[in-house]
């Protein structure tokens, strides 16, 4: 009887033809993780590294731990699909930049020539030629600087974008993925997942039996790929509510368990496609955009400067009241204002590729020479 319940839920493949591939539950996912780590940084930024050392180490902290290696495995599930529908690697990495570099450039900017200038203690003068101040403009290539000079020094963290400590990661999952597919990996899903368990395997007994502490980075690259490895198999995953909660159960072990730390993104990659299958209807907010990322970017560095300005935001629940509404409001703004204008310049990089192919080179590259 336990082997026909199991194996009567739907696969994973299945859930994508009833959807008509176009599912709202990641959409769903993505703006409530987004919203959840916005709340989280309420605290961090209002009580400092001994609030979020407080929390982690909570019942909510459970919850919180949860969230990246659930927002890795979201974007490697999809981002293996659009590679999968892209004509190119070229391609390919093309729309990744696209998606990630134009409004991670804005928000640098703004940040370094809006939000800096009005806050800074320094003299403008000072400022403006102060090391800092240049090198924070690496972060529009993806190289982290958390520091302008003279800003949010008095505050509990000095931060002004803090959460960008992501963005490499990512940026190292697309090309991780990338290398693959420049290999055939990506279509060759039992030699992928045989690669994936020996890497695990490898970082499981640097930690479980070496004692070598393990990395949260490493950790949700895993995660990335582990999506990556459920839309490879998504004709012979199936979607079982109490497979869901044993996946969910396992997940918080680990995130508890410092030597399994290797062994989340599993789980936690089952978790999330379960979630994303859900598919209940779209609300008119999220079919107008996806919001998520401007979030991601906005919502700490405004979180930070209402900590810097007012007395109501350095408390956890006015620092909510007062960043959610404006950080949304941000959001809006970098989607239809940027992101979505640069996701339309998609045309030209269709356009060039053509070109590319057309090419002796371009031909060669792709085994057509």
């Amino acid at each position: 009887m336990l082997k026909s319940f199991l194996f009567s839920a739907p696969l994973i493949s299945e859930r994508i033809t009833a959807t008509g591939g176009r599912p709202s539950g990641f959409d769903y996912m993505r703006i409530t993780l987004a919203l959840i780590i916005l709340c989280f940084h309420t605290a961090v930024t209002t009580g400092g590294m001994v609030t979020q050392q407080a929390i982690n180490s909570s019942p909510a902290g459970l919850l919180i731990g949860m969230l990246l290696p659930l927002f890795f495995a979201l974007s490697g599930y999809l981002v293996s699909g659009s590679l999968e529908r892209s004509k190119s690697l070229g391609v390919f990495l093309g729309l990744r930049g696209l998606r990630i570099f134009p409004a991670l450039a804005i928000d640098t900017l703004l940040c370094a020539l809006v939000l800096g200038p009005l806050v800074t203690t320094l003299p403008l003068n000072d400022y403006f030629q102060h090391p800092q101040f240049i090198q924070y403009f690496q972060n529009i290539l993806g190289i982290i600087h958390y520091h302008l000079p003279g800003v949010f020094e008095s505050n509990p963290m000095s931060e002004v974008n803090g959460q960008l400590w992501t963005i490499p990661s990512e940026l190292e999952c697309y090309i991780l993925l990338a290398a693959l597919a420049a290999v055939g990996l990506h279509k060759r899903r039992s030699l992928l997942l045989g690669v994936v368990m020996a890497a695990t395997a490898a970082l499981e007994y640097r930690t479980a039996v070496q004692g070598v502490p393990g990395w949260v980075g490493r950790m949700i690259v895993l995660c990335f790929i582990a999506g990556v490895l459920v839309n490879a198999y998504r004709d012979r995953i199936r979607l079982n509510g109490v497979a869901f909660i044993a996946a969910t159960a396992l997940t918080a072990i680990c995130l508890r368990t410092p030597a399994l730390i290797y062994v989340t993104p599993f789980p936690a990659a089952y978790m999330m496609v379960c979630l994303g299958y859900l598919n209940p209807r779209k609300s008119k907010f999220l079919e107008s955009g996806d919001y998520s990322y401007g979030l991601f970017l906005y919502g700490f560095p405004i979180q930070q400067l209402i900590v810097a300005t007012t007395h109501f935001g350095r408390t956890w629940y006015g620092n909510l009241v007062l960043s959610l509404p404006i950080a949304l409001a941000f959001a809006v703004m970098s989607w239809h204002v940027f992101e979505k204008r640069a996701l339309n310049q998609k045309k030209y990089l269709f356009a060039f590729d053509r070109w590319w192919v057309s090419t002796a080179p371009g031909r060669l590259l792709r085994g057509k020479g």
